[in-house]
């Protein structure tokens, strides 16, 4: 329905209607037509509120057929029936500054399609007190950027204030912005002698750009509102999610009658909420019995009570699993197994007896240990001993061991051999660890030496640190000649494997 936003009837002397006459609406400041219509049969004529918009001051001058003119302008009057405008005016001036929500498509800013307007739909607004609606949507030209740098535009509602030449004028308008690096939007005008501006969007325009997309626009609309009393905000009216953390006043108790407590820290969100404004009182399942020194919280299995910390961990016999990591284990019976399995390490399988607080000896063992013991008499090495004629080494003893995977492991080896040498030359031994490792780690390492002059015993050792499980290990007893040949008599050597991360002894 179309609403005149001017109506009036056009009468003469007599107050009789004029009709046929001309009619033009004009701008008071400059004179230029606005609008021109013809009266009707009863002398009334009128003019839309699409076509007035808000031009400021206006004055309607209509012209009869014998020539007479009549005029008349917006300021000849400051009451309508029984309300002075300027009453109006101060009541109007309760509401914010923004736009009417869900009025029309509340002056939204939208990309106009391809060129470099945007379009601002129809809607309506408050700006300092007064009410301004748009029925119809409208086309805004943004101008073109070649400056080099980026610039942002605004578009505005811009209001000429009471006491200025224009004063009551609307319009929708696209304010300009500074290129720049980085620029910022223009500042708005809010002078109350001059123009007050409220803003709808921003704009990005790109160096050199053609069109402006959606994605160019930045909706800034803020909506009008009334005075709020005491009250008069009810649950209802508040939006999802509109009540924040960083909105809540610190610390607070707000805390209610069958809710969860809830109290906000002083400082958000970095210091500690202030616990002492809850009351054990409001915790249904919290003992208020006040604690003695020593004492903890703890649950009885109807409610949380101060009582005796317990001085360990009491593990029953029956299989009880430990899960969390811990120091101490205090077990009530005369023996027990303790089977741990951490991430990446070996089993420990601890078995241990006790007698009168005493524990059986060598009644323990560690899975993270793998012992061996190799040994040979001369019989056994070689038929009348071990002859050493080569230069390079020779296999007197050798033993395997397989290693568990994920389990990185320590190597320790130590040997004993009766070695005979002939006259005026050396034999020599050592422990060859090898396997599928890298590096140059397994050197074999030349440590005993039997010298001229009958049969002598020779102590040899090796090591490797750091092996990885998942492989067969070989462990050997390697002789050569030095400056003569010899032979090897009786041989052994032993040592263990160990896991790392396994603790106790063997």
């Amino acid at each position: 329905m179309t609403t005149n936003r001017i109506y009036d009837v056009a009468r003469d002397e007599d107050n009789a209607a004029v009709s046929g006459a001309s009619v033009s609406l004009r701008r008071l400041s400059d004179n230029v037509e606005i609008a021109s219509t013809t009266t009707s049969s009863d002398g009334s004529y009128g003019f839309s509120e699409e076509t007035v918009g808000y031009p400021g001051p206006v004055k309607v001058r209509v012209t009869d057929g014998g020539g007479v003119v009549r005029e008349r302008t917006g300021k000849s009057t400051g009451q309508v029936s029984t309300y002075f405008m300027s009453d109006l005016m101060r009541a109007f001036a309760m509401m914010t500054d923004g736009v009417f929500l869900n009025y029309e498509t509340e002056l939204e800013v939208t990309a106009d399609g391809g060129g470099m307007d945007v379009n601002v739909a129809g809607g309506m607004a408050f700006i300092q007190g007064h009410p301004a609606y748009w029925p119809a949507d409208e086309d805004l030209a943004v101008t073109a950027n070649a400056t080099g740098n980026p610039r942002i535009d605004s578009v505005v509602l811009r209001f000429s204030m009471p006491g200025t030449t224009d004063q009551g004028k609307i319009v929708r308008v696209v304010k300009a912005g500074t290129a720049a690096a980085d620029p910022d939007p223009p500042a708005l005008t809010q002078d109350p002698e001059d123009v007050w501006e409220i803003r709808l969007a921003d704009i990005a325009v790109a160096n050199g750009a053609s069109s402006i997309a959606l994605v160019d626009i930045t909706d800034q609309r803020t909506y009008t509102s009334g005075p709020l009393m005491d009250g008069s905000v009810t649950t209802v009216k508040i939006a999802d999610e509109a009540v924040t953390i960083d909105k809540i006043t610190n610390d607070g108790d707000y805390s209610v009658a069958g809710a969860p407590i809830f109290i906000k820290a002083a400082v958000s969100p970095t210091t500690t909420p202030s616990w002492s404004s809850i009351a054990l009182s409001d915790i249904s399942n919290v003992s208020t019995t006040a604690p003695t020194s020593g004492q903890a919280l703890v649950y009885n299995g109807t409610a949380w009570a101060p009582a005796a910390q317990s001085p360990g961990i009491d593990v029953k016999e029956a299989g009880t699993s430990v899960d969390d990591e811990t120091t101490t284990l205090d077990f009530d019976g005369d023996s027990f197994n303790v089977t741990s399995s951490p991430a990446g390490e070996a089993n420990i399988v601890l078995n241990y007896g006790t007698s009168a607080g005493t524990p059986a000896e060598g009644n323990h063992g560690h899975s993270g240990y793998q012992n061996f013991d190799v040994r040979a008499n001369r019989n056994a090495v070689s038929s009348g001993g071990l002859s050493i004629t080569d230069g390079t080494s020779q296999d007197i003893l050798s033993d395997t061991q397989a290693l568990s995977s994920g389990v990185t492991y320590d190597v320790f080896v130590t040997g004993c051999a009766y070695l005979s040498a002939g006259s005026g030359g050396t034999i020599e031994v050592a422990i060859d660890i090898s396997g599928s490792v890298s590096g140059d780690l397994w050197t074999e390492v030349w440590l005993g030496t039997a010298t001229e002059g009958g049969e002598r015993s020779v102590m040899v050792y090796g090591t490797a640190l750091g092996v990885a499980g998942g492989q067969t290990l070989t462990i050997k007893m390697v002789g050569r000649r030095g400056t003569s040949t010899g032979t090897v008599g009786t041989a052994s050597f032993f040592g263990s494997c160990i896991a790392r991360g396994v603790g106790g002894t063997t």
